[in-house]
């Protein structure tokens, strides 16, 4: 899919990089910068900021601010706004498997952005995973379900579909920024008219020689 919106003439996107999780560390470190200075805890300072083992800052119990996500935003922003005007392009796309763990930061940051949620029927998923994992299961984020489960390659990695594909469907039902769904199989029997809805969701216009244009 990332392909397929990167042939159009008016979208921008790149290979994985992983900016969810780059917005994520930001608004962490800002939060470790600023706020924790000003907490009553006294013990604080010498626990947090920059210290090694410190915990992010929405498990000690204090949501990420304001100030802290704009700050994430405008750098991560700088970074696709670049990549979009070296480009020529006014849209960007960013297609990254990390997104799935940080959707909540990432909506905070951009609430005016169109997510695009795509799902792939689990045992085919499985198949392509084991696949691409020839020389072990470190990418992708495999390794943690993989590890829970040794010598079963089939349960680590169907536990990491559940637990990705979970994260999605809860954020669907709960979230009020413009999302639509996309089917990887419908994508592979039907580019053109899956394509036709997500351009339209998109705003933009369908342009006939998408398809030819990613897979040359």
């Amino acid at each position: 899919m990332r392909y397929l919106l990167d042939a159009h003439p008016q979208i921008v996107a790149p290979a994985e990089l992983n900016l969810p999780a780059l917005l994520r560390h930001a608004a962490e470190t800002w939060h470790r910068a600023h706020e924790m200075q000003v907490t009553s805890d006294p013990g604080a300072q010498e626990r947090g900021a920059g210290q090694p083992g410190a915990e992010p800052a929405e498990s000690l119990g204090t949501p990420l601010s304001a100030d802290s996500l704009r700050w994430a935003a405008r750098i991560v922003s700088e970074v696709m706004s670049d990549l979009a005007q070296t480009a020529g392009a006014s849209v960007f796309v960013d297609k990254s498997l990390v997104t799935a763990d940080q959707l909540p930061v990432v909506a905070s940051c951009y609430p005016k952005a169109s997510y695009v949620f795509l799902y792939r029927y689990p045992l085919d998923m499985i198949a392509s995973g084991i696949e691409a994992s020839r020389w072990g299961f470190n990418a992708f984020g495999f390794a943690p379900y993989i590890g829970a489960a040794p010598g079963n390659f089939v349960s680590g990695l169907g536990n990491y579909w559940i637990d990705k594909v979970s994260r999605m469907l809860a954020f669907e039902s709960t979230a009020t920024v413009a999302h639509a769904r996309i089917y990887y199989e419908l994508l592979c029997d039907d580019p053109v008219t899956t394509l036709s809805g997500l351009l339209e969701f998109l705003g933009l216009p369908f342009d006939n020689g998408i398809v030819e244009r990613a897979f040359e």
